[in-house]
């Protein structure tokens, strides 16, 4: 962090350059998920990833999003939404010049990553059967193209827990399990602050800048609260996501590489989206949660995060 140019919070890595993380995986034999909720939505299981490879810092901000494609800020948290009543907002919120550093969100994978047969099956552009193939003018494609950089995507949902826990076996990925903990890592509607929407006259709980919080011990900041990510792969449950597992994997047995799309019989509409938001139950924030959703349902809570291999070809 000593070399990068400007520092490692320069805002400029939150608005209009991506700044991302090398993660030691290769080799190392971890556990994923927890039992702590339910056994069906995340079975805790021994993992290896083979290669190591590369995560964004923050989660992608609306000022990176709309420089890295030409689809405008789709976000329902920024400053020009007419729906928040500024009467009714928290302190922060009304003192935020720009939303440029907030997470973008309602973003769905569709746009990220295009789909060519809109659900028919073979033609769908569905990792991990089409590698990490996708549609050129898609938001990732576009950003593939404008940086000369072709390994840009989504990272798995086991890449993503690995890259949260950084070590850790915890609820949290600062070594804790309680609220206190949780708060120090994570906005959440705890801790977040509220605004009141005129128009679905309702409160919500605001997103916040990228960053803020105690980042984990690789530095990665917000991987929970804030807005979910989306993933690559699809959401098995129950004995179908088991059956993603290694055959002897209730004995200690090692699942590498983990590979959740080639049973998914349940179509290609759902992707994993873990991370939790400020809108959230705080079971949805554990390191080891999978939350899902449609590759078209988008959402003021959900974002992503970037990810690129580390072997470059």
């Amino acid at each position: 962090t000593n070399y990068l140019p400007g520092g490692f919070g320069n805002y400029r890595y939150k608005t209009t350059e991506i700044l991302m993380r090398k993660i030691p995986a290769a080799g190392v034999v971890w556990k994923m998920g927890d039992n702590s909720v339910s056994a069906t939505e995340s079975t805790e299981h021994n993992v290896m990833l083979t290669e190591d490879y590369y995560m964004g810092v923050y989660q992608v901000t609306q000022g990176q999003y709309t420089n890295m494609c030409n689809k405008g800020n789709p976000s329902y948290w920024r400053k020009s939404n007419a729906n928040l009543d500024p009467a009714q907002v928290s302190s922060y919120w009304s003192n935020l010049v720009t939303t440029a550093a907030n997470p973008v969100e309602r973003v769905a994978m569709e746009q990220l990553r295009g789909l060519t047969g809109k659900y028919t099956g073979a033609n769908d552009l569905w990792w991990p059967r089409d590698g990490h193939r996708l549609v050129e003018s898609s938001a990732i494609g576009q950003l593939r193209t404008k940086s000369g950089l072709e390994g840009f995507d989504l990272p798995t949902i086991a890449q993503w827990e690995y890259a949260c826990r950084a070590g850790t076996e915890t609820l949290y990925n600062n070594g804790t399990s309680n609220a206190a903990g949780r708060n120090r890592v994570a906005w959440s509607y705890e801790n977040a602050g509220r605004c009141y929407d005129t128009v679905n006259n309702k409160w919500y709980h605001p997103t916040h800048p990228v960053g803020e919080l105690e980042p984990n011990a690789w530095l990665l900041y917000d991987m929970h609260g804030n807005v979910e990510e989306t993933c690559n792969g699809r959401f098995p449950v129950g004995d179908e996501y088991a059956a993603t597992f290694a055959p002897d994997w209730q004995t200690g047995g090692v699942t590498v590489d983990p590979d959740d799309g080639l049973v998914a019989t349940q179509g290609p509409t759902l992707c994993p989206k873990p991370g939790g938001s400020t809108e959230e139950e705080f079971k949805w924030m554990r390191s080891g949660a999978r939350g899902s959703g449609g590759c078209q349902y988008k959402d003021k809570f959900i974002g992503f995060r970037l990810w690129h291999p580390a072997v470059f070809q």
